[in-house]
């Protein structure tokens, strides 16, 4: 094999390896590390984790877009914290902030589910 081939085969793999990193990146980011980052944003803390995601959906075009992220949410301090005297069996709540004045971050909870959004408008 020439070297000009080993040259353009090696450029080949690392393309392919970084394309595969970038996507993995951006997948973790988009499932675990984006909506954890907006609950400690919202609410001060998790309440939730990615081990209990149950749903993402998101889309995004021409700087507007919704994300969602849907968790099955059980008994933990930071719900008893949001929940007060209730029982988080009973407990519901929203609680929204904004990023900026076109992104609004929002955390709420009903039913054991606890829902996590962003909406850019």
């Amino acid at each position: 094999m020439t070297l000009i081939k080993k040259l353009v085969l090696s450029g080949a793999l690392v393309a392919c390896v970084t394309g595969a990193a970038i996507a993995a990146h951006d997948w973790y980011d988009r499932r675990y590390a984006w909506p954890l980052a907006i609950q400690k944003y919202v609410i001060g803390e998790n309440a939730s984790d990615g081990a209990t995601l149950i749903e993402y959906e998101g889309f995004s075009a021409f700087d507007q877009g919704a994300f969602t992220w849907r968790y099955a949410s059980t008994d933990n301090a930071a719900l008893r914290k949001l929940c007060g005297h209730d029982p988080v069996k009973n407990c519901h709540f929203v609680r929204s902030r904004f990023l900026t004045s076109n992104v609004l971050r929002m955390v709420s909870y009903e039913r054991g589910i606890l829902v996590v959004q962003e909406v850019w408008s």
